[in-house]
């Protein structure tokens, strides 16, 4: 999406950040507790 506006309080979201790459984050809340998500850990995307 766009931006945090297009989904409701603590619904996940994908968006390209500023540097291009592609962020998991959560509207009002913590995305990589709430999915357990570790720097360098593996994360699978299905469409």
């Amino acid at each position: 999406v766009k931006s945090y506006g297009f989904v409701g309080k603590g619904e996940k979201l994908l968006t390209i950040g500023g540097n291009g790459f592609l962020e998991i984050s959560m509207n009002q809340g913590n995305a990589s507790q709430e999915m357990e998500l570790k720097v360098g850990g593996k994360v699978i995307i299905s469409l």
